[in-house]
């Protein structure tokens, strides 16, 4: 997914962008190659960081999908960001299945956590 800046904010929406995406550290900017149907461009793609003491590598699904059902910040739950990534995929006609995996997987740690509780 490629994002065009309107040239009239163009340096107000990318620092916000900016701000938003480095405010931790935890990801490397990079100038990277696009393709458009008619098009080469150049754009900023934010990769993760594998050297950031947050990051961890190699955590399994359910693993991943107990931290998702947990996690939150000053931005929201990390839940909600998962689902808000998933419904802006499928608004662009994208059905990615690792993530409705994960989705499904996140519920299900909920449910174990809800039935745990009940205990």
């Amino acid at each position: 997914m490629i994002y065009q800046l309107e040239a009239d904010n163009r340096l107000a929406e990318l620092l916000l962008l900016w701000r938003r995406e480095m405010v931790v550290g935890s990801y490397i900017p990079r100038w990277v190659k696009v393709f458009s149907d008619t098009e080469e461009r150049f754009a900023i793609a934010f990769t993760i960081n594998p050297q950031h003491p947050l990051y961890v590598p190699k955590l399994s699904l359910t693993e991943t999908a107990e931290t998702i059902a947990t996690a939150s910040g000053a931005l929201g739950s990390c839940k909600d960001y998962l689902l808000q990534t998933i419904a802006g995929l499928v608004d662009c006609g994208i059905r990615d299945r690792g993530l409705l995996k994960l989705r499904d997987a996140v519920a299900l740690a909920e449910r174990s956590r809800a039935d745990g509780s009940q205990s």
